[in-house]
């Protein structure tokens, strides 16, 4: 809803969301006819991207908030709930009104499997050379493959030893199809890693 209205206020401006942050975003930004940058980086990296590229707002999944208009270019929960109870303020609708209009789909959380250190980036590496899953592959940070019907990630978490996936489709049918579609084909292309999720 912040975007939207973020999207009235400033044509041909732009939104920034990670390569994990959901599908739906991508949706709304078209609709505002905004320009969704992927980041590769987690945590705090999308301010100073934001500012690079004059975005407006720039999120991520664990729920920072990065408001480059009408503020400095840095997560602020205080201000972004601001900024929610002054949109709902200025309109005639509720925030349920507002939220029942967005976007819907249905998503899993991070999903996790262990990989060593010294192994996960060459994982992803061959995982996203090798797949053969048909859509738009972005391999800014591991392989996202976006699906007419939604989109899987696999990616080398910065921090841990583990790898990193997660999926979103339309509807439940379409997240079980991507996930089932995208594990087998990580098995197939890596069997020497325990695929169990976490």
């Amino acid at each position: 809803s912040v975007l939207i209205d973020l999207g009235a206020k400033s044509e041909g401006s732009r939104a920034l969301s990670l390569q994990n942050l959901q599908f739906k975003l991508e949706d709304a930004v078209k609709a505002q006819e905004k320009k969704g940058t992927k980041n590769k980086k987690e945590a705090k990296e999308p301010s100073r991207e934001e500012q690079v590229i004059n975005a407006l707002l720039a999120g991520e999944m664990s729920g920072h908030i990065f408001f480059n208009d009408n503020w400095y270019g840095f997560d602020d929960g205080h201000y972004a709930g601001v900024r929610l109870i002054d949109l709902i303020n200025r309109s005639d609708s509720s925030i349920d009104d507002m939220v029942s209009q967005l976007p819907k789909s249905v998503s899993t959380p991070e999903l996790n499997i262990y990989a060593s250190d010294d192994v996960k980036f060459d994982v992803v590496k061959k995982f996203a050379e090798e797949c053969s899953l048909d859509g738009n592959k972005i391999t800014i940070d591991g392989l996202r493959i976006e699906f007419s019907n939604g989109w899987g990630l696999l990616r080398a978490s910065n921090t841990t030893p583990k790898l990193v996936l997660r999926f979103e489709g339309n509807s439940e049918d379409d997240l079980k199809t991507i996930q089932e579609n995208f594990i087998n084909e990580f098995k197939r292309i890596c069997p020497e890693i325990d695929p169990t999720m976490h």
